[in-house]
């Protein structure tokens, strides 16, 4: 049987799993195979990938290796298409309609019970992390229902954008005023989720559910997560 597509992860295959520099010239001849199999000039079976990196990275790595097909990427909760810039997920997938589908999930929930759960550690945040996480909860807040998640990350980032503490002024906002510290999103992951990284924000919003996360932080504010 032919092989239709290779699907690969980033970390560890397409990218070195350690942050160092990539080595450019076997990554370029790797880009040119990509693009021509993409362009169908070649023997090999176009490229797609299956990433927890945030789409955002995603995106730039179909960009330059021509990936014609969606992507996996933000931990598995969006499939991401380069040609129409979208961003999908399953909202009437159920338990009844897709039973096969609900019986894998259960041997997830027992995986991550057995081996993720215990590995995290929550912590209590401070008193100006309490005032930035009610003031993301309030945003969301007036968010409407079934917004997107890029809607999501702006809100998250407009908060953070007034907040000294994760002021970026290496970076600059849409408005000309300082950008955003990766320091805010590592708050959010280490008081809401308890582990150092997590998925992109608004993708794991717009799956989780903004009533959830308003809810999520309550009960991080109330002191019911860090153990």
């Amino acid at each position: 049987m032919s092989v239709k597509w290779i699907i690969t992860d980033l970390d560890g295959c397409v990218s070195p799993e350690e942050s160092v520099p990539w080595a450019l010239e076997p990554f370029v001849e790797f880009a040119r195979q990509s693009r021509a199999a993409s362009a169908g000039e070649s023997d090999l079976a176009p490229l797609t990938l299956c990433t927890g990196r945030p789409q955002p990275y995603a995106e730039v790595l179909m960009k330059i290796l021509d990936i014609r097909a969606p992507a996996i990427c933000e931990n598995g909760a969006v499939l991401y298409s380069l040609h129409d810039n979208r961003a999908r997920f399953g909202p009437g997938v159920t338990p009844e309609n897709h039973p096969e589908l609900d019986r894998l999930v259960g041997y997830a929930i027992r995986y991550f019970d057995d081996f993720v759960k215990p590995s995290k550690v929550f912590r209590a945040p401070d008193a100006a992390e309490a005032e930035a996480l009610g003031a993301l909860s309030d945003k969301l807040g007036t968010l409407p229902v079934g917004a997107d998640g890029d809607a999501i990350q702006n809100a998250a980032l407009d908060v953070a954008r007034g907040i000294e503490r994760y002021q970026d002024h290496s970076k600059k906002s849409p408005e000309g005023g300082p950008g955003v510290s990766v320091a805010f999103f590592q708050m959010i992951y280490q008081v809401l989720i308890g582990q150092e990284r997590g998925p992109r924000f608004g993708s794991f919003v717009a799956l989780y559910g903004i009533a959830e996360t308003r809810a999520l932080i309550g009960r991080a504010l109330a002191g019911e997560l860090a153990g």
